[in-house]
Formats: structure tokens, C-alpha cells, sequence
């Protein structure tokens, strides 16, 4: 028998079996009470999320860090390209229809997932396993909506850590 060497080497970066790309970034939110339902930061730009423009991945992990420990539930949209609607901090989410072609995941994060370390609320949710894509640029977009009512102490007091796979 002939056998042939399979290869997964990535044809952009030149890497056998994708790179790991951990995105951090502090969402800016408000002092003000929110409600269930609300947009937590606004439009968030996970930049170069993937290998190069247009690129490809795996979303596996989502790590919500918050200084205050509210333990807040979240669903999270994840758009392939930056959404055009208005998605004020603090107001009522409605996805407007044309944002709705771009949205490739949405991933939630409830009460139970939270631990406190350190005196803070530290939620990670792995296995997620997801495929996604950037259309035009290596980034992808994120809306975080509430659907809890938090309120924070600080503008800086709520993180957010992606864990992408790049193919």
C-alpha cells in the first residue's frame, strides 16, 4: 500500500495546526444601574481576533473578570464584521436586522459560572468550540447584553479575555 502525509500546515502564518491568540481588553461601562436586557460597553472590537483578513478560527474560551464581583449574566454576540446599528452602553438591546447577517456565535455566561478570586468574580466558559470568521479584516465584534442588573463601582471595573484557536 501507498500511504500519503497528510499536512496541516496554514497556508498564511505557516504554522502546523493553528496558533493560540488570547485577546484581552476592558470594557468601559457605566455607573448607572443597568437592567436586564441592556448593552454592557457598547460595540467591542476583539483586534486581530484572527490570522489576517478574513481569517478563520475557533472561539474556545470566554473569561469575564470583574472587579466587583456582581457575578452579572451576559449573552454575548459575536459578529464576523462590526455591526452598523447604534448600541449605546447602558440601552436596551435590539439587534437591528441588517447586523443580523454578520452574527456567527453567541455564547452565555450565567451567575453559577462565576468563582471569586482574589475578591473578584472570575467567570470562564471553555469547550465553546465554535467557528468563526472575520469578513474584510482579522477582527471579529462583540455584543455583550446584560441579563442581570449590575451596577459597577468603576468605569474600568469589567474585563473580558478571548481564547481563539487561528487556523
Amino acid at each position: 500500500k501507498t500511504f500519503k502525509l497528510m499536512s496541516n500546515i496554514n497556508t498564511k502564518s505557516g504554522n502546523a495546526g493553528g496558533l493560540t491568540k488570547i485577546v484581552s481588553k476592558t470594557i468601559t461601562v457605566s455607573l448607572s444601574a443597568y437592567t436586564s436586557g441592556d448593552v454592557v460597553g457598547g460595540v467591542q472590537t476583539i483586534t486581530d481576533g484572527l490570522y489576517g483578513a478574513g481569517g478563520t478560527g475557533i472561539l474556545q474560551s470566554v473569561t469575564i473578570i470583574d472587579v466587583d464581583a456582581r457575578s452579572a449574566a451576559f449573552t454575548i454576540d459575536i459578529f464576523s464584521q462590526q455591526p452598523q446599528g447604534t448600541y449605546p452602553d447602558n440601552g436596551a438591546y435590539t439587534l437591528v436586522t441588517a447586523d443580523s447577517a454578520y452574527l456567527i456565535a453567541r455564547v452565555s455566561v450565567v451567575a453559577g459560572d462565576y468563582v471569586t478570586a482574589g475578591g473578584k468574580g472570575v467567570a470562564t466558559v471553555t469547550s465553546l468550540n465554535i467557528p468563526v470568521f472575520a469578513t474584510g479584516t482579522a477582527n471579529l465584534y462583540a455584543l455583550i447584553s446584560t441579563t442581570s442588573t449590575p451596577t459597577w463601582t468603576a468605569t474600568t471595573n469589567l474585563s473580558i479575555v478571548w481564547g481563539i484557536l487561528q487556523d
